[in-house]
């Protein structure tokens, strides 16, 4: 990916989302997503997609 669209990437990313409700901070954006991926791997977010898939009323 260009640099360009890269750091509007990130920009979006970091005005938008949290993690662990933080801000996430686009110098360590790259590591946020890492944790997000192991935290996310080990179920940690699965109550949270039960209750989107209710609300989206994909069941």
């Amino acid at each position: 990916m260009d640099t360009k669209p890269k750091e509007s990437l990130n920009m979006l990313i970091s005005e938008r989302f949290t993690f662990q409700n933080s801000e996430i901070n686009s110098s360590t954006l790259l590591s946020s997503y890492s944790k997000w991926c192991s935290a996310t791997h080990e179920g940690s977010y699965d109550d949270v997609r039960k209750d989107v898939s209710k609300a989206l009323g994909i069941t």
